[in-house]
């Protein structure tokens, strides 16, 4: 099992947890605790292959847990949370804290668990191309969300409400304009939405 984290007090933090082994356990728990003094614009937990690869065929699902370890409630998808039906995507926008846990489950086939906290300082402290790099790796979780949503709008089923609110937060665009950011990377992988994303926000050239 292997862990990586990427922090950045001004921007977001972000943390990967990979089982790809199969003598590795089936379920293990993932902490994100996001290392800053601004508000927390949301959070979000995806499912995927190790390599960030959403599949409709992954037979992995994710629990959000409080800090007794005990399932988060959901009231049902919003503006403000999201949890999909299979369970592979979690959202929680303006959430309350600096920490969550999440647990995942598989089938014993190679899973990655990926987390971001999108908490951005009010005016940047660093030039945006220092920022390049951290924001590819922590934008991550919200790419692999949009992969998912994208597939999912494929069959028929509308963007969730909370995704186009992070992606409009992320962006600092109104919905309409991260409706039609998300519309304009169907059919990419995770990967280049991500660089599609850090483009978009001006933190890469």
């Amino acid at each position: 099992m292997q862990i990586y984290r990427v922090s950045d007090p001004d921007w977001a933090t972000s943390a990967e947890l990979v089982l790809n082994e199969p003598e590795q356990p089936d379920t293990a728990n993932l902490v994100l605790g996001a290392e800053t003094r601004h508000p927390v614009q949301f959070v979000v937990f995806t499912a995927a292959t190790p390599e960030g690869t959403w599949s409709p065929e992954l037979d992995a699902r994710l629990t959000l847990l409080d800090n007794d370890l005990r399932p988060f409630e959901w009231q049902g998808p919003s503006e403000r949370q999201y949890l999909s039906p299979d369970r592979q995507v979690a959202i929680l926008i303006q959430p309350e804290g600096h920490s969550w846990i999440a647990s995942i489950y598989r089938d014993g086939s190679p899973v990655g668990l990926s987390a971001m906290a999108f908490h951005p300082a009010p005016a940047a402290a660093q030039a945006p191309r220092l920022r390049c790099r951290v924001c590819r790796s922590t934008a991550k979780a919200l790419a692999v969300a949009i992969v998912a949503a994208a597939g999912a709008a494929g069959a028929g089923i509308a963007l969730p409400a909370a995704l186009i609110a992070a992606v409009g937060a992320f962006l600092g665009v109104a919905t309409a304009a991260a409706v039609a950011f998300i519309n304009s990377v169907l059919g990419d992988v995770a990967s280049v939405v991500a660089d599609k994303l850090c483009l978009a926000a001006g933190l890469c050239p």
